[in-house]
């Protein structure tokens, strides 16, 4: 595997890890707005969630 490849995934499974981190925070954070009923902020947050997962998805498109 050629430098810039390996330099290329090294770096898409570092974005990658961040964006699950990030998924699992929001995760954490919509279960306590369940539990307290806050549904407008519940709806905030499931934006957030969503933009996550695309992000997710685009890398997973572009690197498999």
């Amino acid at each position: 595997m050629p430098a810039d490849t390996s330099a290329e995934l090294l770096t898409s499974l570092h974005t990658r890890r961040e964006y699950s981190k990030a998924l699992l925070h929001l995760s954490h954070e919509q279960k306590q707005l369940i539990e307290q009923d806050q549904i407008a902020e519940l709806i905030q947050l499931i934006a957030k969630k969503q933009r996550v997962i695309g992000l997710l998805n685009d890398l997973g498109k572009a690197y498999g």
